[in-house]
């Protein structure tokens, strides 16, 4: 009986201890994310990950599953190469200013390949 209390015990203080880390890795990576930083996440088509220090310079490109090497580094997103921009830039043109749908918009760049 009394072992039976201990571990009831023990995981009703694992679950209040979960529930203070999750609030503040959530607290966290929002001051992050208010800061202009990534806070998570991949890059979408047309831009990438880049590793900065505090003073905002670049000290690298994070690839798909990479991770910066340090906490004192930040990760923030920028341009990717020029053909994805350009094409990015394309479908939002041809989406605001010719009305076409995004089903039609993928039909027409497959189409072109």
């Amino acid at each position: 009986m009394e072992a039976v209390l201990i571990k009831e015990l023990k995981r009703a203080m694992a679950a209040e201890l979960s529930r203070d880390m999750s609030v503040k890795l959530r607290i966290a990576k929002r001051n992050v994310a208010r800061k202009g930083y990534l806070a998570s996440g991949s890059a979408v088509y047309g831009l990438r990950r880049h590793v900065v220090d505090q003073s905002g310079r670049v000290h690298g490109v994070l690839e798909a599953g990479e991770r910066k090497v340090s906490s004192r580094y930040r990760v923030v997103l920028a341009p990717g190469p020029k053909a994805e921009v350009e094409t990015v830039t394309r479908i939002f043109r041809l989406y605001v200013l010719t009305g076409l749908r995004p089903g039609g918009i993928a039909a027409l760049l497959n189409g072109e390949g």
